[in-house]
């Protein structure tokens, strides 16, 4: 007999949780820039050239859900 244990780091109520759930281009960021400055909570706590290095490679990587170098900036801004 086990025991399961379900945890969940974003709460099904959250704002953040409906956005993720409706917004393509946040869910790709959140999930791309999660593995960095342990989580997506601290990135922006880690060096700011390593900061921008990883932006300019993820924008590349994703620009087909973005569309543009713009629309990218604009997502990551809010």
């Amino acid at each position: 007999m086990g025991v399961s244990v379900l945890y969940r780091a974003i709460p099904p109520e959250s704002t953040l949780y409906a956005r993720l759930q409706s917004q393509k281009a946040l869910t790709v960021l959140v999930v791309s820039l999660f593995p960095y400055g342990c989580g997506i909570f601290r990135f922006f706590e880690i060096e700011p050239e390593e900061i921008n290095e990883i932006l300019e490679y993820f924008i590349e990587t994703h620009q087909e859900t973005f569309g543009s170098e713009l629309e990218a900036d604009q997502v990551i801004a809010q």
